[in-house]
């Protein structure tokens, strides 16, 4: 986001206020100072951010910028490295199911793939890696797919904002159409 984002920011803030916390209004400080922490997301975003949390979020709490900033897919650890250390007892297995000769060419998982390739150099280098190294190249595993996993996740929904963004302007092109009609 940037200055000119800010008049737009300020309604979103509006509409959690009324959302979540109807008694008390939000002020301009409170308002600069998320703007401020949120500076680095899209507008976008944070308008998928703000819907996302009006249907997902369960107490009547305004929400605080990491809140705001997972919803918008600008995670900080959630439950990647959960998901990360699953993926690797996946890659593990998927190595030793299928052993050196009969390695198949590609994992089903694109990011398993992917985390193997960059962090080993493939399949073959991952299957010779000495087992007592065994707890650095899990760590080494983890940190890698947990960044792929997040920046998948934000893609997704940087995407999403985007198709926003684009169908937003469209109808502003179509009614400036009417209006020469």
């Amino acid at each position: 986001m940037d200055k000119s984002d800010l008049k737009q920011f300020g309604v979103f803030m509006s509409i959690l206020q009324e959302t979540f916390s109807p008694d008390k209004p939000i002020s301009k400080e409170r308002t600069k100072i998320y703007f401020d922490i949120l500076s680095d997301i899209p507008i976008e975003s944070i308008e998928l951010s703000v819907k996302r949390l009006m249907k997902t979020k369960k107490y009547p709490i305004f929400p605080l910028p990491k809140e705001i900033r997972e919803a918008a897919g600008f995670f900080e650890d959630s439950n990647f490295e959960l998901k990360s250390l699953e993926a690797f007892r996946l890659a593990c297995d998927f190595a030793y199911k299928f052993g050196q000769p009969k390695l198949p060419k590609k994992h089903e998982d694109p990011l398993i793939e992917e985390a193997i390739r960059l962090c080993f150099g493939g399949w073959r280098h991952f299957q010779g890696t000495d087992p007592q190294n065994e707890n650095w190249d899990r760590k080494h595993f983890v940190e890698i797919y947990t960044k792929l996993s997040q920046l998948n996740q934000r893609d997704k929904l940087l995407s999403e904002a985007k198709v926003m963004k684009e169908l937003r302007e469209n109808r502003e092109k179509m009614k400036t159409l009417e209006e020469k009609k």
